[in-house]
């Protein structure tokens, strides 16, 4: 489902990741750009029944962006 969520939003998507991947990979994403929708499960705890935890699992709306709307971090070096 996420695959046709992103190509129907950004047609020429080759590879999409979110804000903080895009980081972690040396690259930011530019200055205004907007980025396609996707499902991301979450988990949350919740209390069942004879004080036993148990685990909810839901979907939240997340955002990626494809690496043409990224550019190179810019590195400093410190002398």
């Amino acid at each position: 489902h996420n695959t046709l969520m992103v190509l129907t939003q950004l047609p020429a998507a080759a590879v999409v990741g979110g804000f903080r991947q895009w980081l972690d990979a040396g690259r930011c994403v530019r200055k205004g750009e907007h980025g396609a929708g996707i499902w991301v499960p979450t988990q949350r705890k919740v209390e069942a029944e004879k004080g036993e935890e148990a685990t909810e699992t839901g979907f939240t709306l997340g955002t990626v962006f494809d690496v043409t709307q990224t550019e190179p971090v810019a590195m400093e070096i410190a002398a």
